[in-house]
């Protein structure tokens, strides 16, 4: 499914595995990450929309320096944890689906079979400083330092590993 936007700061987009991301990360798809952040590269390039709109390699860099800095908001309802809204710095990734280290899925109630997360961007310098104090992962664990055991993984996954490792052919594709 397309990722869809909400509005000029917020989105939906289907979520799957992002293992290859930090647990302070989020990977946004390439559309959204510019449609969400247009507006403020948009700024940053002195009201060029051309640049932004032809999406030109110097509003390219804008973009990826505006995004590191930034903080989004993902929500996956219905929000019923103390975890159910994370605070990211978001990456652009291709394709249409929003990126997600899978430790975190725990904290956001998803999982990687369709559900589909909410995605906000805190347009103010407070509410950016906010979302990344107290939204962030190091923010959540500072205020709770026992959600640290549940971003261990599942020993299920050590199993299926030993499990696929008993034939040959198994031992060579976790080799």
């Amino acid at each position: 499914e397309k990722a869809r936007w909400i509005g000029v700061f917020s989105g939906r987009a289907v979520n799957v595995p992002g293992a290859t991301l930090t647990l302070e990360q989020v990977g946004l798809p390439d559309a959204m990450a510019w449609a969400l952040f247009a507006p403020l590269v948009t700024r940053e390039l002195g009201g060029d929309r051309d640049a932004v709109a032809a999406r030109s390699e110097h509003a390219a860099k804008a973009l990826d320096t505006i995004m590191a800095r930034s903080w989004v908001i993902i929500n996956h309802a219905p929000t019923v944890m103390s975890t159910a809204l994370l605070a990211f710095h978001p990456v652009r990734v291709a394709g249409d689906a929003l990126h997600l280290h899978p430790l975190l899925c725990i904290w956001l109630n998803t999982d990687f079979d369709g559900d589909q997360v909410a995605v906000s961007l805190p347009i103010t310098e407070a509410a950016q400083r906010e979302a990344g104090e107290k939204l962030s992962v190091a923010g959540h664990l500072a205020r709770d330092p026992g959600l640290l055991t549940s971003l261990m993984p599942s020993l299920d996954m050590l199993w299926g590993l030993a499990r696929l490792s008993l034939t040959p052919e198994g031992l060579a594709e976790v080799s």
